[in-house]
């Protein structure tokens, strides 16, 4: 590691272990799950498979985290692109994508998420993640962690964009706050939910732009702000991000809808950014 640098945790900083009716039920992570543990080339291939079961009626929530460096020359920057599949690359669907880069610090973790919806019937599903360098005379290596996880369960809300790949939508964000996304669910006394969000996006122009996400309980200013992290890319440069957020919401007294709502905005005049997919929220709840 670098020697005279500096950083500090600033919050958020949330921590989570799913309890067991959380039903995990498929996953993979490296054998040495560490950084540095791998060093997997990044060339269209499958780097992680799981078989999920599923009823009729649930859906199956995906998670993958990779640690990844770029093996080339960095200038401008090496972006790195996530798929992920159900049944067969190529051949099967593509149900998610995420493209992430990285410039100078040449390494990034790249975290996305997915729901799985619409089964009628039992079946046992597979999924593959697969990892490219689209543009040419770029190559990276996975270096560990790399993890994937899918369980089925049904929920009450969730949001997904229709095609929740990279380059599906371009939502501009702006300074006064966008809303990206909202889910409703049931809260009772003692009720957590855990709450994730996955949203790629894109530094069209300008320079260094910082995003601010937040996340709401109830409608945007006027709700209880309950989460809020700060990301930043660069045009040209570091300018594909994926911003993974995570929180546990808690201390229901009473039962009842309660909505949370996802926002992004500018903290920098002059600059701009947009959503470009995926676009993943989700409320998992956990007794």
């Amino acid at each position: 590691m670098g020697t005279g640098t500096q950083a500090k945790v600033i919050g958020p900083l949330t921590f989570t272990a799913l309890e067991t009716n959380s039903n995990i039920e498929s996953y993979f992570e490296l054998p040495n799950n560490t950084f540095g543990g791998a060093n997997i080339p990044v060339a269209q291939t499958p780097v992680a498979f799981i078989n999920v079961n599923v009823e009729p009626g649930q859906d199956v929530i995906l998670r993958s985290t990779a640690c990844w460096i770029a093996t080339s020359s960095i200038f401008p920057k090496v972006d790195v692109l996530f798929k992920l599949w159900r049944g067969a690359p190529i051949t099967g669907t593509l149900i998610a994508s995420a493209d992430d880069s990285a410039d100078v610090e040449r390494g990034a973790v790249t975290s996305f998420s997915h729901v799985d919806s619409g089964f009628t019937s039992a079946q046992t599903v597979t999924y593959v993640l697969t990892v490219e360098a689209p543009d040419p005379g770029n190559t990276a290596n996975i270096v560990g962690a790399l993890i994937i996880t899918g369980f089925a369960q049904t929920l009450s809300s969730f949001f997904t964009l229709p095609q929740n790949t990279s380059g599906s939508v371009s939502i501009p964000i702006t300074a006064t706050g966008t809303p990206l996304a909202a889910i409703t669910t049931e809260a009772s006394p003692g009720l957590k939910f855990s709450l994730r969000a996955a949203v790629g996006w894109l530094v069209p122009s300008g320079s260094i732009t910082p995003i601010l996400f937040k996340i709401w309980r109830g409608a945007p200013n006027t709700g209880t702000l309950i989460y809020s992290a700060l990301d930043s890319g660069e045009s040209l440069y570091d300018y594909r991000k994926v911003t993974a957020l995570a929180h546990v919401d808690s201390g229901f007294t009473a039962s009842g809808p309660v909505t949370y709502t996802l926002t992004a905005e500018l903290t920098k005049p002059g600059t701009a950014a947009d959503v470009i997919g995926p676009l993943t929220f989700t409320a998992i709840p956990e007794s």
